[in-house]
């Protein structure tokens, strides 16, 4: 691992902020908006949903201590999780935490597509990196325990401060 960078473990049932505190450091989510969006095309596709469909929306950034890690956009169906708007405001929590939480249910990573990507010039803001700063953009499917799709964003990791770690299960002879 290079100095000063951390272990942000992908798993299908782990998220940003367990991944963060199994090593360490105290996860923060900072807020940048929620509010309620009808989805076109690969976005309403993402998540199962008719073109046009009523999506709430999450855009924050998240902290591993005072450090900004990554930057995402969450698309959650309200369909299958009523009032999810509002306890996005005010509940801080990780999505899976929250939905836990609220609704009793569990979310599952399905899917993770891991590409990189010129980033639009606001996310190194966001993010407090200089222009240039290489970026992960990571598109992520969350499911129910049925296979029910649940949650859909994609999030850009910090290169210089985060290094990614897909995890298998069942497979004999895999270690960390």
């Amino acid at each position: 691992m290079r100095p000063g960078c951390i272990d942000y473990r992908v798993a299908e049932k782990m998220g940003f902020s367990e991944s963060v505190a199994r090593v360490g450091f105290e996860p923060c989510k900072k807020v940048l908006g929620v509010r309620r969006v009808r989805m076109y095309g690969r976005s309403a596709d993402g998540l199962g949903v008719s073109s046009g469909a009523l999506l709430v929306v999450l855009e924050r950034v998240s902290y591993a201590g005072e450090i900004p890690l990554v930057y995402g956009i969450k698309y959650f169906r309200e369909d299958l999780l009523p009032g999810i708007c509002d306890l996005l405001r005010r509940d801080f929590r990780s999505a899976r935490e929250l939905v836990r939480a609220h609704y009793g249910l569990e979310l599952y990573r399905a899917r993770s597509v891991f590409e990189m990507e010129p980033a639009d010039p606001e996310i190194p803001r966001c993010l407090g990196t200089p222009a240039g700063v290489g970026l992960l953009r990571v598109e992520a499917l969350d499911v129910f325990g049925d296979g029910t799709p649940a949650e859909w964003g994609i999030s850009y990791f910090r290169g210089d401060a985060i290094r990614v770690l897909v995890e298998t299960r069942g497979v004999k002879g895999v270690e960390d």
